[in-house]
Formats: C-alpha cells, sequence, structure tokens
C-alpha cells in the first residue's frame, strides 16, 4: 500500500493497493483492512478516504462502499 495524508483537505489517499492471491476469507480480509484505514486515518486527523488505485480491480466497489458505510467518505 502506498498513501498520502492531504492534512489541508484532512483527506487520507491511498495511492495504490496491492493485495496478492492468496487463500483468504475476503470479507474478514477487508473488514480488518477497512478498520485498520479508519483507525490510521483519525491517527492522521483525515476525515476521508479515497482510494485511487487497487490490484485486483475487484476489490473496489467493496473497498469504496465500507469506506461509505464507515463515513469515510
Amino acid at each position: 500500500m502506498d498513501c498520502k495524508a492531504h492534512r489541508k483537505e484532512r483527506r487520507l489517499e491511498i495511492k495504490s493497493l496491492y493485495l496478492e492471491k492468496q487463500s483468504f476469507d475476503d470479507d474478514m480480509v477487508i473488514s480488518a483492512f477497512v478498520a485498520v484505514i479508519k483507525a490510521f486515518s483519525e491517527f492522521q486527523q483525515c476525515d476521508s478516504v479515497m482510494l485511487t488505485f487497487v490490484v485486483p480491480e475487484s476489490f473496489a466497489p467493496l473497498l469504496r462502499n465500507l469506506f461509505v458505510q464507515m463515513d469515510l467518505c
């Protein structure tokens, strides 16, 4: 993951996120990732999270929806 805190805008940008193919429970990993991003964005004093690029792309809509549900967008 490559991220940047845009502190003036109070926004955390996830510039790129790469999830390697592994045999893991997608829902569990994604839920844990979003929870950690929420805590990290609060630590960085950011009110929102923006996801720019993710591999595999199929995870992008799921992550963005979870960010919205957690009031991070």
